[in-house]
């Protein structure tokens, strides 16, 4: 009974494996899957005869007009299913020669086509997600409504290509040639045009939000509309270029040319436009709303000064408007601030004149002689850095308490290292309440012993800040007669020393803000 059953197991085995011999000698059970990739390069014939299979799917659907207009979405669910529409996914196409040829709605995601001759083809529907075609030679190509997000489209030629509402997402066209194309409602978001020439392309309503286009070439192109939040043109070329209506919220514009841009309605909120003659262009109805003006040449010719100050309140909401700078001739600024004097604008005038007087003291300090230039250092240090020429009459008194603090670490220093020798800390202690007259004092050497001790130093340090006044009056008094006990801080050698010349600031800091606040100084 045992062998039998032994016999049977063994001839089941043997039939088991027979029948996976057959399955693997023979056809495949099922299909290809459309999302199976095959990178393996393909030869001319073999490529010739998938063209012809798609070809053949494409008459398959019917009206090519109703595919033409309604794209992917005119399809069944049959006819989007067919094998016959995978064929081209996936493939190595190194050098690929079809010019003119039809592809309409194909599958050509993930396919590998470098240097590949497509001129004039047309692709309008097609899917080239994740498609390599660098260096591709696509003159005329149209791509209208074709998905091209992540594709290498680097150094491709694309000259008077059709991408009208294609969608590009994170595409690479670095240094692609785009010469005349037509990309009007294009997405490319998060797309890579960096040193890509766009000089006359049509990119009316394209979303260009997040794209990268350093050093792109945009002259002449048309951007009316287009939106491009947060994209990056540094060094761009803008000339003779259609902004109108363009949303350039939170964009870098920083050093580009901007030479005759038309900016009429532009949305320029958070921009950046350093380096670049920006009032130079016609800001009609633009929104300079937080506009960042820092390093912004200011040097309208005539005209656009004086359509600039009937619009004077669409400037006021505008940063940094102090951080304006001239390339040559400050009269533009000088101009400016005479209009905003009429309007009352007085916090807009300090600025103004903030930017009148750096460009002064920078045009010293690079050009200047050498007690010029020496000159511009000094006013740099007690003037423009305390109190920014009267833009900030406040100043002072915040570097006032930033040099307490800072004087204060230094303090520390003698209170935990004290010696005869390089200084230290006393407090005198008086006798009777009227302690400055008296002789009869108490003197200790201060030592920090434990980590609350330290706090003595910020106290010396601000005991020293307003040591100004006489010997019948002086500021620190009021603070001593807060102290619970009587006594006052002195210090001794280098110590004493560092305290006089932090009262020296101190008096320089308190008098520029009085000056400045109460308007009794001008710059």
């Amino acid at each position: 009974m045992k062998g039998a059953l032994g016999g049977i197991g063994i001839l089941a085995r043997i039939g088991a494996l027979l029948c996976m011999v057959v399955v693997w000698s023979g056809e495949p059970l099922q299909a290809q899957s459309p999302d199976r990739p095959n990178s393996a390069t393909s030869n001319p014939s073999e490529l010739e005869a998938l063209l012809k299979d798609h070809q053949a799917w494409l008459k398959s659907l019917g009206d090519p007009v109703v595919l033409d207009v309604m794209g992917r979405d005119a399809l069944t669910p049959e006819q989007r299913g067919d094998a016959r529409r995978f064929v081209l996914r996936n493939r190595n196409w190194p050098g690929f020669s079809a010019p003119n040829v039809n592809l309409t709605a194909a599958d050509l995601s993930g396919s590998v086509l470098p240097e590949a001759r497509l001129e004039g083809a047309v692709l309008r529907h097609a899917l080239l997600t994740r498609a390599t075609l660098h260096r591709a030679h696509l003159q005329h190509a149209k791509f209208d409504k074709a998905d091209l997000s992540g594709a290498d489209l680097s150094e491709a030629n694309l000259n008077g290509a059709f991408l009208i509402n294609a969608r590009l997402n994170g595409a690479n066209l670095r240094g692609a040639n785009l010469i005349g194309a037509d990309l009007s409602g294009a997405v490319l978001i998060g797309a890579n045009l960096t040193e890509a020439n766009l000089n006359g392309a049509n990119l009316t309503e394209a979303d260009l939000s997040q794209a990268l286009m350093v050093n792109a070439d945009l002259d002449g192109a048309n951007l009316s509309g287009a939106a491009m939040y947060q994209a990056r043109l540094e060094e761009a070329r803008l000339v003779r270029a259609d902004l109108r209506e363009a949303q350039l919220f939170g964009a870098n514009l920083s050093q580009a040319f901007l030479e005759g841009a038309d900016l009429r309605g532009a949305h320029l909120r958070g921009a950046f436009f350093e380096g670049t003659n920006l009032f130079a262009n016609d800001l009609t109805g633009t929104n300079l709303r937080d506009v960042n003006l820092a390093g912004v040449i200011f040097e309208p010719p005539p005209d656009r000064l004086k359509a600039l100050a009937g619009n004077l309140p669409s400037l006021m909401h505008a940063r940094n408007l102090g951080l304006m700078t001239y390339r040559d001739d400050p009269q533009p600024l000088e101009s400016l601030q005479r209009f905003l004097k009429k309007g009352n604008y007085t916090r807009e005038v300090l600025e103004v004149t903030y930017a009148i007087r750096r460009g002064e003291r920078l045009a010293l300090s690079r050009y200047g002689t050498i007690w010029e230039r020496i000159g511009s250092y000094l006013q740099w240090v007690f003037v423009e850095i305390p109190v920014e020429y009267g833009a900030s009459p406040l100043r002072p008194l915040a570097l006032l308490f930033l040099s307490i603090g800072l004087f204060g670490l230094l303090y520390i220093i003698p209170l935990c290292l004290p010696s005869q020798r390089f200084g230290e800390i006393l407090r005198i202690t008086p006798s009777n309440r009227f302690f400055r007259f008296s002789k009869d004092t108490v003197t200790e050497r201060l030592k920090a012993d434990s980590p609350w001790d330290i706090s003595i130093a910020f106290w010396f340090s601000t005991l020293a800040a307003l040591n100004i006044g006489g010997r019948i009056f002086n500021l620190d008094d009021l603070l001593i007669n807060c102290q619970r006990h009587e006594y006052y801080l002195r210090g001794t050698g280098w110590v004493r020393t560092i305290s006089g010349l932090q009262a020296v600031v101190s008096v320089y800091l308190v008098l520029l803000a009085l000056l400045v606040f109460f308007e009794k100084i001008a710059f």
